[in-house]
């Protein structure tokens, strides 16, 4: 019988509302039972400013999402992998 395939996934935001913060970076790594069989990560550009405290969490700065592709371009690159 085969293991299962399963992916977690780890999101970075510029805070936790909802309706008026976005993501800023994706991590995913799909597993075969306990075994890691592949890896994504990218950085997402927010097209707004990283809170400073996001930025203290993080460590992420908006010099390192500025050339970031945008969540409509990373998204099919995610569901992709998933």
């Amino acid at each position: 019988m085969a293991e299962r395939v399963y992916v977690a996934l780890d999101l970075e935001t510029t805070g936790l509302d909802q309706n008026r913060d976005t993501i800023i970076e994706i991590g995913a790594v799909k597993f075969s039972g306990d075994r890691v069989i592949d890896r994504f990560k990218t950085l997402v550009n927010p097209q707004r400013a990283i809170p400073r405290l996001i930025t203290q969490i993080t460590g992420i700065r908006d010099a390192d999402v500025v050339d970031a592709p945008t969540i409509e371009r990373v998204l099919p690159e995610v569901l992709a992998f998933v």
